[in-house]
């Protein structure tokens, strides 16, 4: 048996180090040399004894063992009639490719197996991490943790980033510095929450967008979860993440095994700028679904009509949204039977007779017509007390014997671990793609799951396996429909969910204000193409401000832009400049969707510009949104690094909104729309004066080689 393995990326470099048959990270992180003498890196960091302390170093193996003395959190917790085992995994049999380490371990005495599977992707640095538990023994196992991913963090991280929030607040950055001690991160909402996205970053001290050693890793995830940074007395930090079962979830009977959620890790020593550009090549390759041609533009009906649906009106919102360029037209909340509010119906997916006398087929043939595709709302995973189908199946719910169901937003969660239940759903759904040219469904899940059992157990691992099944069987059988992740807003935004839909709603707030601050978190880890973003009406509906279409337009740029209003009631400038933007969009959307987005680092606390830069260098487009008023009279130059720095660029704005400021009695040049022309060079390091912009407004650069 070798006494290491190696895998290498262009970016980076794992060595798995085998001692008496105990697996562990020698190295993980920035590329070594191709002919590093590993013994002698072994020998490098062999730890010392201390005083009152074990005879032997003991290891951080890949589980995270307890049996070899690691005392720190174990990477996995079973136990079997009552008796807890301290794992000690050996290898027995392993494997290592090009990209691929495939190590078999085996606990005797424990009766128990696991396989991990390590993948270097070669484009993006990430690596992959799979884990199979297997019951061994003759009788049941209990599975009370098994950690996806273990890996030792390095020395130098002094700050962590943790993405929080709440409902119409997601994706909020919390950046703080490494605790003294241990840290926890738990979510126990059934979902992936608004509150604790399944990932952390760590970083070196001081690191910034292009500065600084930066190590990270993602739980592809929809269901509960726990992320933990432990800290040892030594001084050593190991990162886990995993599922969060829940007591009694997860029992292997037999022979049986558990397959637990892959867990992703990358690192960067060029600061957040490229770490995030890894995960978004790594999304785009590797993880979501085949996306047949450019991602149209939207109009969601919900903040146009709410509930409220008539099928001449929406055929006259669906004329006015294809005369200014929408290429998609969604349906949302209340075309279904009885659905006249968010209190009666859900679950009885056949088109309400009464807004409907002649089904979906009018409204969908004169969508069609204006040359946009149909798309649908759904919410199936729910079911209202209030309907036909919980009045003929109250047992059909995730609930807990003996105790009352607990509603959220006057709902409960259907038990799709239930075959019954599942087939249900399957055939509804199936019903309305196969009746209907429907080519997008938005599939909305909008409450956390509160005592989920299912026969008086645990369920949820089983529900998210099964809404995974699920999605995966409906798009086998309709390959060609788009499916959007919403969960009352960004509740369900991971890379579990995104192996399986298009694209993710990232909040049900579209106020423009508040969306830069989600978008920026979103892109930590998640491109932009997939979060959807929209023009919303005035007032917000979340928030009371009244926001230029113009300001709203800039920041939904950057997203896959779409429209949540009533265009009828808009009156002709409002038209024209919805349709320049729209056609803007169109113009750019090679560039949005696939170029590399930066996160620019303002010399001025009420602007925030972020962009995309193409892979080629060859050009960019850059939005400066002013949020609040600058402390300067004049607003500091902005930097644009990221270019080639020996190449030549033409530099314009090409889209100013802030045609009622007053701040600036006399510009020239480039404020005025005049073209420069600079170094790549130059422009990273003395920038671009910006005009004087009002809060609430933004301009749009372009730049070009």
């Amino acid at each position: 048996m070798p006494d290491h393995l190696r895998l290498d990326s262009p970016g980076s470099t794992l060595v798995i180090a085998i001692d008496d048959g105990t697996p562990s990270i020698l190295h993980w992180g920035e590329v070594l040399d191709p002919d590093e003498d590993i013994p002698s890196l072994r020998a490098a960091q062999a730890r010392p004894v201390p005083h009152a302390g074990l005879e032997q170093p003991s290891p951080i193996s890949l589980m995270a063992d307890a049996g070899r003395g690691y005392s720190g959190h174990p990477g996995l917790a079973v136990h079997r009639g009552g008796q807890d085992f301290v794992t000690d995994l050996r290898v027995e049999t392993l494997s290592c490719t090009d990209d691929t380490i495939t190590l078999n371990l085996v606990d005797a005495q424990a009766c128990l197996a696991v396989s991990l599977i390590y993948r270097l992707d070669h484009r993006s640095d990430v690596l992959e991490i799979g884990t199979i538990v297997t019951n061994t023994g003759s009788t049941s196992l209990q599975l009370d943790w098994c950690a996806s991913l273990v890996l030792p963090v390095p020395a130098q991280m002094a700050e962590l980033v943790a993405s929080g929030g709440r409902w119409c607040r997601e994706f909020v950055l919390e950046r703080t510095p490494l605790p003294a001690r241990s840290w926890l991160a738990e979510n126990r909402t059934g979902r992936t929450s608004h509150q604790n996205v399944p990932a952390l970053t760590l970083g070196s001290a001081g690191f910034s967008e292009t500065s600084g050693l930066i190590f990270g890793a993602v739980l592809a995830w929809s269901g509960n979860h726990r992320i933990l940074l432990d800290r040892l007395a030594d001084g050593r930090r190991v990162l886990q993440c995993g599922s969060l079962f829940l007591p009694g979830e997860v029992i292997l009977a037999a022979g049986a095994s558990h397959k637990v959620p892959p867990a992703y890790a990358t690192c960067s020593g060029a600061g957040l700028g490229t770490y995030s550009a890894k995960w978004h090549r790594f999304v785009r390759d590797r993880v979501l679904p085949t996306l047949h041609g450019p991602r149209k533009v939207h109009l969601n009906t919900w903040e146009a009509i709410y509930f409220d649906h008539d099928v001449p009106t929406l055929q006259r919102l669906a004329d006015a949204a294809a005369a200014i360029g929408v290429e998609r037209f969604v349906l949302d909340d209340g075309w279904f039977l009885n659905r006249s509010d968010d209190h009666r119906a859900l679950g009885d997916w056949t088109a309400d007779p009464t807004k409907y006398p002649d089904g979906l087929t009018p409204l969908i043939d004169h969508v069609r017509a204006l040359g946009m595709e149909f798309g649908l709302w759904v919410e199936p995973e729910m079911v209202n007390p209030d309907s036909d189908l919980f009045r003929a199946h109250p047992d059909w719910i995730l609930n807990v014997p003996g105790r009352p169901p607990i509603t959220g937003r006057h709902q409960y969660v259907l038990d799709l671990g239930r075959p019954e239940v599942f087939t249900y759903l399957f055939d509804a759904l199936d019903q309305l793609l196969t009746a209907n040219a429907i080519g997008y469904l938005k599939w909305d899940m909008n409450r956390d799951l509160t005592a989920p059992g299912h026969d008086g157990v645990a369920s949820v691992d089983r529900q998210t396996r099964a809404v995974y099944h699920l999605i995966d069987k409906l798009r086998a059988r309709h390959p060609d429909v788009e499916i959007e992740s919403c969960a009352s807003g960004g509740a369900r935004a991971d890379f579990g969910i995104l192996a399986r839909t298009h694209r993710v709603w990232p909040s049900d707030c579209n106020d423009a204000l508040e969306r830069i601050a989600i978008l920026r978190g979103f892109g930590l880890y998640l491109p932009p193409e997939i979060m959807g973003a929209h023009i919303g009406p005035r007032p917000a509906h979340t928030t009371g401000r009244r926001l230029d279409f113009g300001f709203q337009a800039a920041v939904a740029l950057f997203g896959h832009f779409g429209l949540e209003l009533d265009v009828t009631t808009l009156d002709d400038v409002e038209r024209e400049m919805l349709g320049r933007w729209i056609a803007r969009y169109k113009q750019h959307r090679a560039l949005l969707h696939a170029g590399v987005s930066v996160r620019l680092e303002a010399d001025d606390t009420g602007l925030i510009a972020n962009g995309v830069i193409a892979h080629d260098r060859g050009e960019a487009l850059i939005c400066c949104a002013r949020v609040s008023t600058s402390p300067a009279i004049i607003t500091p130059p902005l930097r644009l690094p990221g270019l080639d720095p020996a190449r030549r660029y033409a530099v314009r704005i090409i889209e100013r909104t802030d045609h009622h400021s007053r701040q600036m009695r006399k510009t020239t040049g480039f404020i005025d729309g005049e073209i420069i022309r600079l170094s790549g060079a130059a422009l990273a390091a003395a920038g671009v004066q910006l005009p004087n912009l009002a809060p609430e407004s933004a301009v749009l650069i372009h730049v070009t080689s």
